[in-house]
């Protein structure tokens, strides 16, 4: 599947993708922190800037970031899935995250 994913949204990812579990799935998760990650090339592109008063935070020119596709097989939507049902199970799920339940787990007649 191929999804198409802004900077937020990938730094939402990073944050929710588990730090446990088999063999196989830390390796997909791996690729994924490696894939979702910030580049050198982010920084220029996004004109990426440190928040001084907010130490380890940044801050983007969000009108440049149209996002990047991405193609996902079974397994890691497998498990962007489990990581946000988990999200949403653990009643933390904030409206940053809306666009991410969309594109990944979209809830049919939401009002």
């Amino acid at each position: 599947m191929k999804v198409l994913l802004t900077l937020k949204e990938r730094i939402l990812l990073l944050n929710i993708l588990p730090r446990e579990g088999t063999l196989v799935t830390q390796k997909i998760v791996k690729n994924l922190r490696d894939r979702f990650g910030v580049s050198d090339e982010d920084w220029k592109t996004y004109g990426m800037e440190p928040i001084p008063e907010m130490p380890g935070q940044v801050r983007w020119d969000i009108t440049k970031d149209i996002g990047t596709d991405f193609e996902l097989g079974d397994k890691s939507l497998e498990i962007i899935k489990e990581s946000l049902q988990e999200l949403d199970n653990q009643k933390k799920v904030t409206e940053d995250f809306l666009s991410l339940y969309d594109k990944f787990l979209p809830v049919k007649d939401a009002v």
